[in-house]
């Protein structure tokens, strides 16, 4: 999450989505020589299988560690006899709306409603916006211990 520019959820938020939703959660991990280098974390509705967070080791990118983590994820809802795959949500022609393109997806646009003050105008929320990208830039080169300490706690402000 920190090379993406955004702060990531701490070690217990998802242990209380798996101690709430077990039944209803799955981690997915790709290993190299016994090491983590790609996780995805599902959840399943009465819909689908929703890949709300995945990520990977980018200095492995040549390796496609992202198309093994997903192959797994696929192979799985389909074997489950899911009645759709939801492959998470993506800002319009970023690396990762691309990378989800390829697998032959449907582009289901996402609606927000958002309660403005009168006179308000609406969020630049796009993560490629000029307002958010010194902020994204800072982020990306903080220490990875750095953005595990205080990430979590950003988050929580922000999501």
């Amino acid at each position: 999450m920190r090379d993406l520019g955004s702060p990531p959820h701490s070690r217990r938020f998802f242990e209380l989505i798996l101690k709430s939703f077990p039944n209803e959660s799955k981690i997915y991990v790709v290993r190299l020589k016994d090491k983590a280098v790609a996780a995805g974390y599902t959840l399943t509705d009465r819909h689908a299988i929703r890949v709300p967070w995945s990520g990977s080791d980018h200095r492995l990118g040549k390796l496609n560690i992202n198309m093994v983590l997903y192959w797994a994820m696929l192979e799985d809802a389909c074997r489950m006899g899911a009645a759709a795959f939801d492959f998470g949500r993506s800002t319009r022609d970023s690396g990762t709306y691309v990378f989800k393109k390829q697998w032959g997806c449907d582009e289901v646009p996402l609606v927000w409603e958002y309660l403005l003050p009168p006179g308000g105008s609406l969020p630049e929320l796009r993560p490629d916006s000029s307002k958010y990208r010194l902020m994204v830039a800072c982020w990306r080169k903080l220490p990875v211990g750095a953005a595990r300490l205080i990430g979590p706690y950003l988050i929580s402000k922000l999501s």
